[in-house]
C-alpha cells in the first residue's frame, strides 16, 4: 500500500514540502556548479598556444602567412 494513502493531510503536505525543498536545493547546487564551470572557462580564455610547436599543426605554406 502506498504510504501517501494512509497519511493525514498534514503529513502529506509536509512530505510534499520536503520534496520541494530537496528539489530546490538540488537545482541550486546544479546552478552553482554551472556558474563555477563558466567561470573556469572564462579564466582559461587567456590561453596562448606554444608557437614553437606550430609546425606540428601547420604546413610550411601556412606558417609563411604568419
Amino acid at each position: 500500500m502506498e504510504k501517501s494513502w494512509v497519511m493525514t493531510e498534514e503529513e502529506r503536505m509536509q512530505m510534499l514540502k520536503n520534496r520541494m525543498e530537496k528539489k530546490k536545493q538540488e537545482e541550486e547546487t546544479i546552478f552553482k556548479t554551472q556558474v563555477k564551470l563558466n567561470q573556469n572557462c572564462e579564466t582559461n580564455s587567456t590561453y596562448e598556444p606554444d608557437l614553437c610547436q606550430i609546425n606540428t599543426y601547420l604546413t610550411e605554406e601556412e606558417v609563411r602567412y604568419f
